[in-house]
């Protein structure tokens, strides 16, 4: 396939959006003769649409803005005291509510004295539910000890017997081996024997002309 240059590519992006224009168009006066057939099939006419449309303009123009809402009181809306049972609160303004009404000390509730208690609370709670979980895992790594060690024991079961039947094939070898080193060393001893024994003679043969020395010459002294 060719290259096609910029300039080209040009024209044909122009020859197509001049024929999504005349698509769109068509498209357009067929929407317009169906809205048309709609319209004189139900008796409706522009005028009808143009009321419709200007009545609605009117009505959004025309329609009333927000009453404006009284002052509040400085702190009215915000929350002084909870109860850290139900969690319900008052502002600390108008009829006091039974939780606080006959209360001896109304401090006692107030926002932030109730969130340390409830923290406490939620902390001890927290403390509480992770005991048994805390137990759930140890028991778990307890367990997969058990199984790992279980495990070690049925393997070194189960290689006892290679090393046995592999101990039985190799104690042959082994004696075979050994003897027939013995076998080969045994010349070698035997021929270190004969060279020392002339030598082991002519020694004690020298010794012995030394002690008949001695003892002649012992005799003659006396």
């Amino acid at each position: 396939m060719a290259k096609l240059t910029v300039a080209e590519i040009k024209r044909q992006i122009a020859a197509l959006e001049s024929k999504a224009a005349q698509i769109a168009e068509q498209e357009s006066k067929a929407a317009v003769a169906k809205v048309r057939s709609l319209m004189d099939s139900l008796g409706v006419t522009i005028e009808h649409l143009t009321a419709v449309v200007s009545k609605r303009s009117t009505s959004a123009k025309r329609a009333p803005g927000k009453k404006a809402t009284p002052a509040k009181r400085a702190g009215a809306g915000v929350v002084r005291y909870r109860n850290p049972e139900t969690g319900a609160t008052w502002t600390g303004f108008g009829r006091a509510p039974a939780w606080i009404a006959s209360a001896a000390n109304r401090e006692d509730f107030a926002v932030s004295k109730a969130t340390g208690r409830a923290s406490t609370k939620k902390a001890a709670t927290a403390k509480t539910d992770e005991q048994p979980v805390t137990e759930v895992k140890a028991a778990a790594k307890k367990g997969a000890s058990a199984v790992k060690r279980a495990a070690k024991k049925t393997k070194a079961a189960a290689s006892a017997p290679a090393k046995k039947k592999l101990s039985a094939k190799s104690a042959p070898r082994k004696a075979v081996a050994k003897r027939t080193k013995a076998a080969a060393a045994a010349p070698a001893k035997k021929k270190a024997s004969a060279k020392t024994a002339p030598r082991k003679a002519a020694a004690k043969k020298a010794e012995a002309a030394q002690t008949s020395e001695q003892a002649t010459s012992s005799v003659e002294a006396n």
